[in-house]
């Protein structure tokens, strides 16, 4: 059998084998392996130890640049859309292409997308135009003129509910509270199960904000293992 380099992302692995050398429950040297990298997206400081940020995402079961945008989304309280581009990174996108309809397609986006020039707030868009045409049944001609995946757009709702619950058992903690692994967190993330309640969107139309979250989460910390 042929040795095939095969793409997967090891911050996760990384920053969790981290957390342990600061636990003491491991005690040989932290990998060096893409360690500018964890620094980039906040995991790491200059002295390879887990920042208070690095410490929540080793105890995220996400990618690390997925989770540090769904913690700051929490932080900053715009979940909805945070979540819906978050969920569209990490599975696909909703829409589909049927051969001869390229232009059509081309239209239908802007006009979902409310003149924001971002795709991976279009997924946003979508999604809320989902959850609209669900409750006044609307659903079926929804997907269909606009070109979306029904089935998609239903795990997109549901991924972006378990980033919610990720929300909710992360907690906020100090950094006393982070180098005593031994105290118990008090402020969590959110205090609603509902990403689309307004205490957690109260900056979901700061176009700036969004686009900042967005771009922190982006980073490529990809690497090829044979």
């Amino acid at each position: 059998m042929n040795d095939v380099p095969v793409e997967c992302n090891l911050a996760f692995v990384i920053i969790c084998l981290r957390e342990l050398v600061n636990s003491k429950c491991w005690m040989n040297p932290f990998p060096k392996l893409g360690a500018a990298d964890w620094k980039q997206i906040g995991a790491l400081d200059y002295h390879d130890d887990l920042t208070p940020l690095g410490v929540h995402l080793a105890r995220l079961p996400l990618d690390p640049q997925i989770g540090k945008m769904i913690l700051i989304a929490g932080l900053f309280r715009c979940a909805d859309p945070i979540t819906s581009t978050a969920a569209g990174i990490s599975f696909k996108s909703p829409f589909y292409t049927p051969l001869g309809f390229e232009q059509t397609v081309d239209r239908v986006k802007p006009e979902l997308s409310d003149g924001i020039r971002s795709d991976h707030l279009l997924t946003h868009k979508a999604l809320r135009g989902f959850r609209e045409a669900r409750e006044s049944g609307r659903l079926s001609e929804y997907c269909y003129r606009k070109f979306l995946s029904n089935s998609i757009l239903t795990q997109l709702e549901n991924m972006k509910k378990q980033f919610t619950d990720h929300l909710r058992v992360a907690r906020v903690r100090s950094v006393t509270e982070i180098n005593d692994f031994t105290l118990t967190p008090k402020n969590s993330f959110t205090e609603s199960a509902d990403v689309t309640a307004e205490s957690l969107n109260v900056n979901f139309n700061n176009l700036p904000l969004l686009r900042a979250i967005i771009a922190s989460g982006i980073e490529s910390t990809s690497y090829f293992l044979t």
